[in-house]
């Protein structure tokens, strides 16, 4: 039983208007219920529409940072024993160093164990070692990105193809820092794309069954880096020849391969000549119709990616000279970022060429990669990491989770990308990061040298 305390006109059909002779008290009784309104009889004429569905966060590193954590550490999958190159091995030493190397393609050495590159296409995701062995694995991750309040985790399933690939790396390929890899979506089947091989090509591999799809030849010296563009249409060669080719992607296939199989022209359809030293970077952007390549003399060139016109060129403020600058261009916030291992200096410049932030790191970064939002920088780094330093606009004393960590610990920091002030730690890596990645969920894949991958993601309970 409620009692009702409010005035008594503010319920409908308190009083009836019309019965009310008196004219002024009529008019009072109006302005009463005209000022301050009435509660209806009845609030809906139909059923309350159902609750919609749960609120969906797909940036993690946004909303649940504290939530990402170590969700798995994949081992080195084991070596097929028929796991040979296609190609012999070439004169003096393996895979591009004399000794330490396995010879002839065959056994094991744990130099040839790193892990070189890993990356997601879809549902499978793809790892490849110095000693070119390509893994595959199936990838698991929801398909509606996060909702508050549901139980959330990501993993990758047992390899489905472990074998040995392509024409074997020269010593530089094989010292890359990932850049000489990348994958390419398929209707039927992805494929990875790769230089650094000792015969100056492109090589292309289907993912399925590890089978060359292309090998093509118009660099004169060393692949030292590509890019695939994010629409999958794109791709962006760099060489020690000074030159970054562009190549056109055709997602549909093309007369020479499957239906739905993706085809790369035989010749770029561009050559820029912007660099006199060797590149040793390039970053293809399809949203900002952006080439973005870097060479060893410290310069940063920006050309066009569809018409391949040169835009500016911007040398960095350090001097940089015969460094490969490590670079991550931000489509997003139209930033780029570039670390230099000579002056331990993490600068940020727009694409305009202004240099907008930088920071001083204690420890030597390895590996540059940025979340899907662009928001975030992620770099790995050898050995513990102890602070941010000082600059314009990163750091702060900042101690990693964990305790100290050693040259053989390693260490991975996200940063921001507006201040370059360090958000999130995760030390301890084990072992020191042969190659980094980030995915569409904005979990952080870190290749190890010892072989394992350690998956960094967001990972909630509703229990």
């Amino acid at each position: 039983m409620a009692d009702n305390v409010f005035y008594y006109l503010t319920y409908e059909g308190a009083v009836d208007i019309d019965a009310i002779t008196d004219q002024t008290k009529r008019t009072a009784i109006e302005q009463q219920i005209a000022a301050f309104g009435q509660t209806p009889i009845q609030l809906f004429t139909r059923p309350h529409p159902e609750r919609g569905p749960r609120l969906q966060i797909t940036r993690p590193l946004r909303f649940f940072p504290s939530s990402i954590t170590l969700s798995a550490i994949i081992p080195a999958p084991p070596t097929p024993a028929t796991a040979t190159p296609l190609f012999p091995q070439p004169l003096g030493g393996g895979l591009g160093s004399p000794a330490g190397r396995t010879r002839g393609g065959r056994g094991r050495s744990e130099d040839d164990m790193a892990v070189v590159f890993a990356g997601v296409v879809g549902r499978t995701a793809v790892s490849v070692t110095r000693g070119q062995l390509l893994t595959v694995r199936p990838w698991y991750a929801p398909k509606k990105g996060v909702q508050v309040g549901m139980d959330y985790s990501i993993s990758m399933g047992k390899p489905s193809l472990v074998c040995r690939i392509g024409a074997p790396l020269s010593a530089a390929g094989a010292s890359s820092h990932g850049g000489c890899f990348g994958l390419v979506p398929g209707a039927t089947s992805a494929f990875l794309l790769s230089g650094g091989h000792w015969d100056n090509a492109i090589h292309s591999t289907s993912v399925a069954d590890a089978a060359t799809v292309q090998a093509l030849q118009q660099h004169s010296d060393l692949v030292t880096c590509l890019s695939v563009s994010k629409d999958g249409y794109w791709l962006a060669t760099g060489s020690r020849d000074t030159t970054v080719m562009i190549w056109r992607i055709d997602q549909l296939g093309a007369h020479t391969h499957a239906q739905g199989d993706p085809f790369i022209s035989s010749k770029p359809k561009a050559v820029l000549c912007s660099h006199d030293d060797a590149v040793t970077a390039v970053i293809a952007s399809s949203e900002l119709d952006l080439i973005l390549s870097a060479s060893l003399d410290g310069t940063l060139v920006f050309s066009t990616l569809r018409s391949a016109w040169f835009l500016r060129s911007v040398h960095h403020p350090n001097d940089c000279a015969n460094e490969a600058l490590r670079v991550a261009l931000s489509a997003p916030l139209a930033r780029v970022a570039v670390y230099s291992d000579a002056a331990r200096m993490l600068h940020v410049c727009s694409i305009n060429g202004r240099w907008l932030e930088h920071a001083l790191v204690d420890e030597p970064i390895t590996h540059l990669a940025l979340s899907r939002c662009g928001e975030f920088l992620v770099t790995a780094c050898t050995a513990g990491w102890d602070s941010g330093g000082a600059g314009g606009g990163g750091g702060g004393d900042v101690s990693p989770r964990g305790g100290g960590g050693g040259s053989e610990m390693g260490m991975v920091v996200v940063r921001s990308m507006h201040t370059l002030e360090p958000l999130l730690m995760f030390d301890g890596l084990g072992s020191p990061a042969a190659s980094l990645s980030t995915t569409e969920e904005d979990a952080i894949l870190v290749g190890l040298e010892d072989g394992r991958i350690l998956l960094y993601a967001l990972k909630l309970s509703n229990h």
